[in-house]
């Protein structure tokens, strides 16, 4: 499923680049090179024992903000596997508004304060009242607000082009391989796996996809302050930088919608408006290559060495 909606979101892309899609234009300030002394690697690894299980993340994101920002609450369930008072994770985002450390189902709130690193490690320190204890799940609830990134990594902004000769612009993700801690604190090493549960506010007229299909299970409002909610199925186990969605105005058709759909499930291409032709093939090839690629191969390995003559 997850490669599935992938592909639809690379599809999605690449239709809209081949229509005059273009990122967002500003001069890049903020560029955050990867480590490159192999030495220093160690220092760029979270120091642990906390492990992170399952984020529930909450986006308000609205791709026309002057200021360029969007807001975000994410919890996080963890434990830990050594008595410590303190939690190190990665945060890359503008403002944190408010921290709330808590045992499952307790409501005593074991935040004291947080430190932020001065380095390129992103690393973000919470120290606690007390110790964790081993193996009791905790979770640390994070309200902050984001920056839209302009060097193409985290949360960025692009824009096309309408009919009319109008920017219209769009909002999107590119975490890997550290820019999930951009988008929202996070545990942003591969290594650290958890279930990702992602829901999005857009402003109307705006639509979100995302890793895995939307759900109907959820008690958030569907409504905020005049922006519809997208929220959707909870991804499998993953790592961070594998989190994306995009927030458009984008078209789309799906192959359910034909009479002879060639793949059996839901497989839907989005484009800008006005650009139904293109959908067209996209949705053709790429229903075909899915359906390719769902299909186990029958052929035998042959050999190509030259026989003994």
């Amino acid at each position: 499923m997850i490669a599935i909606a992938l592909f639809i979101l690379t599809m999605a892309t690449l239709v809209a680049a081949s229509n005059d899609l273009r990122p967002f234009q500003e001069p890049t300030s903020d560029l955050e090179p990867l480590p490159k002394q192999r030495a220093d690697y160690a220092k760029y690894r979270l120091p642990g024992p906390t492990i992170p299980s399952y984020y529930t993340i909450i986006l308000r994101i609205d791709p026309n903000d002057p200021n360029k920002t969007f807001t975000g609450e994410v919890a996080i369930d963890m434990t830990t596997n050594t008595p410590v008072n303190k939690i190190v994770l990665h945060s890359n985002v503008k403002v944190i508004n408010n921290i709330n450390v808590m045992a499952k189902k307790s409501n005593v709130n074991l935040y004291d304060r947080h430190i932020s690193a001065t380095d390129d490690t992103n690393f973000w320190t919470i120290h606690l009242t007390q110790n964790l204890t081993v193996n009791q799940i905790y979770v640390i609830n994070i309200n902050y607000v984001g920056m839209y990134r302009n060097n193409l990594h985290g949360v960025y902004l692009s824009y096309y082009t309408d009919a009319n000769n109008t920017k219209r612009h769009l909002a999107t993700t590119h975490f890997e391989p550290i820019y999930a801690r951009s988008g929202f604190p996070c545990y942003d090493e591969p290594g650290l796996k958890a279930v990702f549960q992602t829901n999005v506010y857009t402003p109307p007229g705006y639509y979100t996809i995302s890793n895995t299909d939307q759900t109907n299970t959820t008690t958030l409002p569907p409504m905020q302050g005049g922006f519809s909610l997208f929220a959707f199925e909870p991804t499998v186990r993953m790592s961070s930088y594998l989190n994306a969605f995009i927030i458009s105005d984008f078209i789309y058709k799906s192959n359910l919608d034909r009479p002879s759909p060639v793949f059996p499930k839901k497989f839907r291409i989005f484009s800008e408006p006005n650009t139904e032709p293109y959908v067209d093939f996209a949705l053709d090839f790429g229903e075909k290559s899915i359906n390719c690629m769902d299909q186990p191969t029958t052929n035998q390995p042959t050999s190509h060495m030259p026989s003994k003559s």
